[in-house]
């Protein structure tokens, strides 16, 4: 999150209030252009959006390292994911009322975890399974095989 917090505050010359910020991870490098196009269409309706997928597998609570002991009903979990659109203005008010709190440190590090303690309710805009974050091995061997899918369609392989 310090590396979104500088660079909202280096926007802090360019940037209006109400101009659209698009965060995105590069770790997640397979985003589509109308991923894009619905971000900053629902942060124009609504003030800001978040990429979700709904949760696909079935979940279960992390009891102890070991096991499981309660399920978690799928219907009510969704995977965040960049981008991530915001106005200007509530981005830097957001990292303004943070560094004067003194809380950086004490929220997870992700600009969700800011807005959540902030009571902002966050937007849904189109994900895809796809648009994944690379953070594993496993994750690496995904990224090779779609990149190999992909050059085999686009060579109607």
């Amino acid at each position: 999150m310090a590396s979104v917090r500088n660079g909202v505050y280096a926007l802090s010359e360019v940037c209006s209030s109400e101009d659209i910020v698009m965060i995105h991870m590069s770790v997640s490098p397979f985003i589509e252009e109308d991923i894009i196009t619905d971000a900053i269409d629902v942060c124009k309706k609504h003030g800001n959006s978040i990429s979700m997928n709904p949760c696909l597998l079935c979940m279960g609570e992390y009891t102890t390292p070991e096991y499981s002991a309660k399920s978690i009903l799928r219907e009510t979990l969704v995977g965040l994911n960049t981008p991530q659109t915001f106005h200007y203005s509530q981005l830097l008010e957001a990292f303004q009322w943070a560094d004067s709190k003194n809380i950086m440190d004490k929220l997870e590090p992700h600009l969700t975890s800011l807005m959540y303690e902030l009571g902002v309710k966050l937007y849904f805009s189109k994900g895809s399974q796809y648009n994944f974050k690379i953070t594993t091995k496993d994750d690496l061997d995904l990224f090779n095989g779609y990149l190999i899918a992909k050059q085999l369609k686009n060579n109607n392989l």
